[in-house]
Order: C-alpha cells, then sequence, then structure tokens
C-alpha cells in the first residue's frame, strides 16, 4: 500500500541508507594498482583510511605531459569512492597525465576497479 511504501522509504532514509550500514568501520588499508596506459605504465598508491584518501602518489614507467603532483594533492582527504574522486579531478585534462581522456577507465583505475584488460 502507498502507506507502508511511504513507511520504507522513511526507514531506508533514516537507518539503512548511509555508508555506516552498508560498509561499516572500513580498516586502513594501503592500495596499489597499475595499468598500461597510452602514455605508458601508471601506478598508483593510496594509503586508505575510514573509506578516505589520506596520502597518494604515482610511479611508473610513463611519459606523461604532467606531474602527477596535482592529482594527488585534489585526492588527498577524498572519500574513496568513484563519484567523489569523480568530483575531486574535475576541470583536469586527464589526457595530459594518461594519454587518454576516457574517464570512465580512469576512474575505474583510480579506484581499483577490475576490467578485463588494463591494457589501454
Amino acid at each position: 500500500s502507498p502507506d507502508e511504501e511511504e513507511e520504507i522509504a522513511a526507514l531506508v532514509e533514516s537507518r539503512y541508507g548511509n555508508r555506516q550500514w552498508n560498509f561499516g568501520r572500513n580498516p586502513t588499508c594501503t592500495m596499489e594498482v597499475s595499468c598500461r596506459f597510452p602514455v605508458g605504465t601508471v601506478t598508483f598508491h593510496g594509503d586508505i583510511k575510514g573509506s578516505e584518501i589520506k596520502s597518494c602518489s604515482f610511479s611508473g614507467d610513463y611519459l606523461g605531459l604532467e606531474d602527477f603532483g596535482e592529482i594527488s594533492a585534489r585526492l588527498q582527504g577524498v572519500e574513496f569512492s568513484y563519484s567523489a574522486i569523480e568530483k575531486a579531478l574535475k576541470g583536469i585534462k586527464l589526457e595530459a597525465y594518461f594519454g587518454t581522456s576516457n574517464k570512465e577507465d580512469i576512474l575505474n583505475f583510480l579506484t581499483g576497479r577490475s576490467k578485463e584488460s588494463w591494457h589501454l
């Protein structure tokens, strides 16, 4: 009934629709992912604590046009999620760093999401 649907929606919003309920406490972790981009192999190193990027850096065998320092600075303190990282990188010309402007591939790489082939 419509009344029950409203009750359910209110319950989801007040109790079940938050990160704490869905994901619990997130332990501190260090991640490292590598991917082959047109500029070469890029490795992302991230220290994640409580679902927040505390620090990060990039290394690898690549010939990008820009230093990854700007990206690292923008990601520090950002929630470790696809949407938050996407928002933090808004306005950056990603092609100058990765040799590709395919934002989805770059965000999947930065969030450690697997792909059939990481050789872009």
